[in-house]
């Protein structure tokens, strides 16, 4: 199917809180030196193919067009352009589509995505290669000789593309959302802050772990405002009180160092921190600008 090929790990509807007339502020580096330059949404913090099932010809875009936009991306769109106006209280319903969304984050990127891809097929032809007694006892005539083998016959690629059947039970799992939608959440404005808030393809943070009574999750919504959850009240406070640049750059400084390729802006003002801050990738890794 032509449409669905590109597939965004950081949403265009997420980005927009930093753009203006469709284009934000992109740093990148390119070959030694910091590219920056204004560039448009529809082709960044994506990879074609991304979540295609490779092996289903007939439908590799199956995930990303009956999953990852209508039941992730589309009504986290909704919750974030209620999040960000003044005021803004979130329904149960609400709260767990934000929930779903902010553990896509967590999951969706290149490099997991891989893993997944390899360690689930792997994971699963091992399971299927276990007890073959239980299949030979089953095993008709004209079978092959091994379960995988039969599942490769009757559902050519289904074992290489397992891990992306998963990603919905990734992104739905149970102790997870209920540990990220029990959390006391809120959203912090920066309009009095020095410095404006970036964003980047790895934009979601969580320090130390989500599992740490101490955990703070962050993610900038815009250059302007953050959302925020913790386990208590008490560390809510800490966060709350903070100064707001000294806390608008301590999130930039995280922004920037989970970063894998690029980070995003409104505008050029902090290309210095940037430049101090962004590790630069080794010479294979750099992208093209």
């Amino acid at each position: 199917m032509a449409g669905h090929v590109y597939h965004h790990y950081v949403p265009r509807f997420y980005l927009s809180g930093w753009t203006k007339d469709h284009r934000l502020t992109r740093f990148q580096w390119v070959r030694g030196n910091l590219d920056v330059r204004e560039v448009g949404t529809k082709r960044i913090a994506g990879q074609d193919h991304l979540y295609a099932l490779r092996h289903a010809p007939h439908d590799p875009q199956f995930v990303e067009r009956e999953f990852m936009g209508p039941l992730i991306d589309d009504p986290a769109a909704r919750v974030y352009a209620q999040m960000v106006r003044p005021g803004c209280q979130l329904s149960a319903q609400q709260r767990s589509v934000w929930t779903r969304f902010l553990m896509s984050l967590r999951v969706r990127t290149p490099e997991v995505i891989e893993r997944v891809r390899a360690d689930a097929a792997e994971d699963l032809r091992k399971r299927l290669m276990e007890q073959p007694d239980e299949y030979d006892a089953l095993r008709g005539a004209h079978d092959p000789a091994t379960l995988h083998e039969f599942m490769e016959r009757e559902r050519p690629g289904f074992v290489a593309d397992f891990g992306i059947r998963m990603l919905p039970d990734l992104m739905n799992h149970g102790p997870i959302a209920r540990t990220i939608f029990q959390m006391y959440w809120w959203t912090q404005s920066f309009d009095g802050a020095t410095v404006d808030l970036l964003t980047g393809d790895r934009p979601l943070i969580i320090t130390p772990a989500l599992n740490d009574r101490h955990c703070v999750m962050a993610l900038p919504l815009t250059p302007h405002l953050a959302f925020f959850a913790t386990h208590s009240f008490e560390v809510a406070k800490k966060v709350g009180v903070a100064p707001a640049s000294r806390l608008a750059r301590a999130l930039n400084h995280e922004i920037v160092k989970l970063a894998d390729k690029q980070v995003y802006a409104a505008n050029e003002r902090q290309t210095k921190f940037v430049c101090r801050h962004f590790a630069k990738p080794s010479d294979e890794q750099q992208a093209p600008p």
